[in-house]
């Protein structure tokens, strides 16, 4: 029987006490353990998960079921291949193996910093005018850009603007075409009614 086991009653930091204590017995010391304790369902399975943080920075995400298995295991968010999911003595051997065996290259990239070159004030100064003449010049293109589209929009809001103004004038003479002949006929009916026609 496994010496080291999850207990998925309790998992969360207090509840990693027995993982910890095996990481440290290979000189791999916890800084930190996030763990919810907080029960999901993947596949029909009931898993939980913790993210336990090297000192050195690097990160161990655990996946594990409710029978103590392990689901899955990430380090610095690559997948492992872990071989006994459900023996997590040889299990912690395994993670101890990829942790130590990626350290080194962890702490370079870690510690790697580029080395820039500061440019002369000379260059910096000229740079700086220039970058500053594009900026001006891209703000006053699409400004005139900007411009334009306006001016065309007025143009077509005035056009439309004209054309319905046309046609309301053109109504407005055809009312009063048919107002004066509604004139003249109401002077003819007069007429004729003064001169007993009707």
């Amino acid at each position: 029987m496994p010496m080291i086991q999850f207990d998925f009653q309790k998992f969360n930091e207090a509840g990693m006490k027995p993982v910890i204590k095996a990481f440290a017995k290979y000189e791999l010391k916890v800084a930190s353990v996030e763990a919810d304790n907080k029960p999901r369902r993947e596949s029909g399975v009931q898993v939980k998960t913790a993210t336990f943080e090297f000192e050195s920075g690097q990160k161990l995400f655990v996946k594990a079921k409710a029978d103590g298995g392990i689901v899955q295991v990430k380090l610095n968010s690559k997948v492992l291949g872990i071989k006994n999911t459900d023996n997590l003595d040889k299990a912690v051997l395994e993670i101890v193996d990829y942790v130590q065996g990626n350290e080194k290259s962890f702490l370079a990239a870690k510690n790697k910093v580029p080395k820039i070159k500061p440019p002369s004030t000379e260059t910096a100064t000229s740079t700086s005018l220039a970058d500053q003449i594009d900026q001006f010049q891209a703000s006053l293109d699409e400004y005139i850009s900007q411009n334009a589209e306006i001016t065309s929009s007025i143009g077509v809001v005035q056009g439309t603007v004209d054309q319905k103004q046309e046609t309301l004038d053109s109504i407005n003479n055809d009312i009063a075409e048919e107002q004066s002949r509604s004139d003249v006929l109401q002077s003819e009916l007069d007429q004729l009614k003064a001169s007993g026609g009707l």
